[in-house]
């Protein structure tokens, strides 16, 4: 039994790795949508979804995939950059 502290089963990596796999199959759900439906679906929810960021880091997988996902790329690095841009001020205060 000297070696079962080392085995330890946590049920919350169980959950994350549920979690990442299913928001996968979402991103590729939403590269087929329009250009212009991505666009307005992401424009209107950034602000949900950063949130949602930086409560879980796990979640940049999400945003990852869209950005290296060709039919999303400038789409959603240009909401990216727009969101940035505008919340500039609140981020320099936040270190």
């Amino acid at each position: 039994m000297g070696g079962s502290a080392d085995c330890i089963w946590d049920p919350l990596d169980v959950n994350e790795t549920f979690l990442l796999r299913d928001g996968i199959s979402l991103c590729f759900q939403y590269t087929y949508l329009p250009t212009t439906q991505f666009k307005e679906v992401f424009a209107s929810e950034i602000d949900f979804m950063i949130e949602r960021l930086m409560n879980n880091y796990g979640l940049q997988l999400i945003c990852n995939m869209f950005l290296v996902q060709q039919q999303t790329s400038s789409i959603f690095g240009s909401i990216l950059v727009d969101y940035l841009l505008q919340h500039l001020p609140e981020m320099g205060c936040m270190f």
